[in-house]
This record gives C-alpha cells, sequence and structure tokens, in this order.
C-alpha cells in the first residue's frame, strides 16, 4: 500500500502526537498539549520517558515486561516527570529566558534526576536546588548532589535531636498546636528543614514532632 509507505515518512502531527501521549505515557490532556506544543519540548520528553523505562527495567526488584512495568509504574513518572519539567524546569526557563534548544541539562540527565527525587533521596527544596545548579551547568544530578551535599539524610538521631532543639526554642508554635491550630506544626517542620539545610524528610520530621509534642 502505497499511502501506508507515505505515511511512515511523514512527521507525526501534533494533534496525534497529543493524543498518543496520553494514550501510551499516561499524561492528562493539558500536559499533553503543553509537551506537544513544541516538537522538541515533546522529542525532549520521549527521549526522557524512554531513559525511564530502562531505569525501571534494570531494576532487581522490579520484573515484568517493558510494558507490564510501565503499566504499573508509568502514571507515578509521568506524574513526577510533568510536575518537574512543566511546572519546575518550565518556570526556571522562563525566568532565565532558556529554550529547550540550549537546555544543558540532556534528556539523560533529567531521567536520573527525576529517579533520584522517586527514590527519596531528596527532599522537595533541594530537588529545586539541584534542578538549577543542573540548568546552570549541566552535569550529572548523582555527582553535583554528592559534591554539594544535598542528599536527604537518614540519620534518625540527629533528626531528633533537631526536632527536640526546635520545639525547645518554639514553645509559643508548640503550645498553639497543643491547643488545636494545625499550621503551626508547618512552621516547626520548616525550622527543621531550616536546620538541616534542607535534608531532612519533611513528612519524618513532621511525624517526629507530633510523636515528640503529643507526648
Amino acid at each position: 500500500n502505497i499511502e501506508k509507505e507515505q505515511k511512515k515518512f511523514l512527521p507525526e502531527l501534533p494533534r496525534a502526537r497529543k493524543y498518543r501521549f496520553m494514550e501510551e505515557y499516561g499524561f492528562n490532556i493539558a500536559n499533553a498539549e503543553i509537551l506537544t506544543d513544541d516538537p522538541y519540548k515533546a522529542d525532549y520528553t520521549e527521549r526522557v520517558i524512554s531513559e525511564l523505562i530502562s531505569w525501571l527495567m534494570s531494576m532487581d526488584n522490579i520484573e515484568g515486561t517493558e510494558t507490564e512495568i510501565w503499566d504499573n509504574y508509568g502514571k507515578k513518572m509521568s506524574k513526577l516527570f510533568s510536575g518537574w519539567f512543566i511546572n519546575k524546569l518550565g518556570g526556571l526557563m522562563m525566568q532565565n529566558k532558556v529554550d529547550i534548544r540550549i537546555l544543558k541539562i540532556t534528556p539523560e540527565n533529567f531521567a536520573e534526576f527525576i529517579t533520584i527525587v522517586y527514590d527519596n533521596k531528596i527532599s522537595g527544596p533541594n530537588a529545586l536546588k539541584l534542578l538549577e545548579l543542573m540548568m546552570e551547568a549541566g552535569g550529572d544530578p548523582s555527582q553535583i548532589l554528592e559534591e554539594k551535599d544535598l542528599g536527604q539524610t537518614s540519620d534518625k538521631g540527629e533528626i531528633k535531636a533537631i526536632v527536640e532543639k526546635i520545639i525547645n526554642t518554639n514553645p509559643k508554635p508548640v503550645a498553639d498546636y497543643k491547643a488545636g491550630k494545625e499550621a503551626s506544626i508547618m512552621f516547626l517542620v520548616g525550622q527543621v528543614m531550616k536546620e538541616t539545610r534542607g535534608k531532612a524528610n519533611p513528612q519524618s520530621a513532621k511525624e517526629m514532632l507530633i510523636k515528640k509534642i503529643m507526648k
């Protein structure tokens, strides 16, 4: 069929690509539209997703075919990707007037960045810091993470000591939380994050604070 053969060589139209992104990768319509409105952005997305699939397939604790693995983990990956790529990186690119074609972060490095976030190796605020550093100079996220000491600390003893210090030095928010002011706990979590330079896990810090305050 000549028509079929010709179609092979025609570039995929943005509308068709948008629906394929929704079907294959699980993006919602709004995100799929943003990701396919520029062919370079769409190509970048495809390369990152391909890297993420390879990474998932190389994991020892994950089994199955490529399709099965993506069926199980794809939704979470797509959500992570669109959140960090569209909202966070997109915002930084607009701020710094950087076009996707001159972006110093390669699809491979961005995929690695997503795996670091996925694995909880870094807290949200430090992940943003890492992304800014990658945008400035490019480079391997794991290397930058180590060099700049941005990784999430898993030292429970260290966090426990900081939680106690924050409780002792902030009697008013502690009393407010005991009196039912839920928002006060977030102020205390913020203080723990500040003290640990963003290296604590906010959820763990919150749990530790509540446990200690309500003892």
